[in-house]
């Protein structure tokens, strides 16, 4: 005898499934500061390389990454002006890991060689992109005719964008062909502290930084506030509204609230 399970079990089956696994991943979080001041850095990326992960420091310096699995893996952390860190942490399963980072400014950059090493990188994949003639792009032209202003003000002069906005300075790009689903399943709030600084229900996109992921969409992961970088910093951005325009890299994920893909300069 054939015995079918309906869908809505399988699917209820599959969420438990995935919410056990999660209950088992470890929250890599922190705070990332000026050499031993306690002052902080907005806009570090906290990397995770292995895992191709990675998170960016809020206003106050802090950074969430959630569902690491248990392990020894290795963290970098980088912003445009400082050295980088790099280390090794292990992670337990379940385990709460967090970490004060320091970070040492750099007087002196070798402009013309880092330059050379990163532009290549983003931008073969950022033209085959818009060659194809799919989303919305801004090339280093672009962006620098919009420095000075906040990312959020930058973005709202890319067609097919749309922008929802916080409290202070938060600022969250959102579906901007609305939300399509019938099941609701996309519509996010973000965590206790996006909650607190006016985030609502809304079908977030996912956004990449340098290839790695820095919202992926899950329930209770921290949003991406666009502006803790600045369009000085950037080489290039790219916008799919939806999951047809989605290139295949970056649509392993449910794309429906679009996805934005941001690559730093390297000076």
């Amino acid at each position: 005898t054939t015995v079918t399970i309906p869908a809505y079990m399988r699917y209820a089956r599959a969420e438990v499934s995935l919410a056990r696994i999660a209950a088992d991943r470890a929250v890599f979080s922190g705070t990332v500061l000026i050499d031993s001041t306690t002052q902080p850095i907005a806009g570090a990326q906290v990397v995770l390389p292995d895992l191709g992960r990675a998170a960016v420091t809020s206003e106050t310096g802090t950074f969430r990454l959630t569902d690491v699995p248990a392990g020894a893996h290795r963290v970098m952390v980088r912003h445009l002006g400082f050295s980088p860190v790099e280390t090794e942490l292990s992670f337990g399963s379940a385990q709460r890991v967090v970490r004060t980072i320091y970070m040492d400014r750099v007087t002196v950059l070798d402009s013309v060689r880092v330059v050379a090493e990163a532009i290549d990188r983003p931008l073969a994949s950022f033209e085959d992109h818009r060659r194809v003639g799919l989303g919305h792009f801004f090339d280093r032209a672009e962006m620098a005719k919009l420095e000075g202003r906040t990312m959020s003000a930058a973005l709202e002069n890319m067609a097919g964008i749309r922008l929802a906005h916080g409290r202070g300075t938060q600022s969250w790009v959102v579906s901007s062909r609305g939300h399509q689903s019938l099941t609701g399943r996309e519509l996010r709030q973000g965590d206790d502290a996006d909650v607190r600084n006016g985030a609502r229900l809304d079908c977030y996109a996912r956004v990449y930084l340098d290839g790695m992921r820095v919202y992926a969409g899950r329930e209770g992961e921290p949003l991406f506030n666009v502006n803790t970088i600045h369009p000085e910093e950037l080489e290039a951005v790219e916008y799919y509204a939806d999951a047809a325009q989605t290139p295949g890299e970056y649509s392993d994920l449910d794309t429906t609230c679009g996805v934005l893909v941001l690559w730093t300069r390297r000076r």
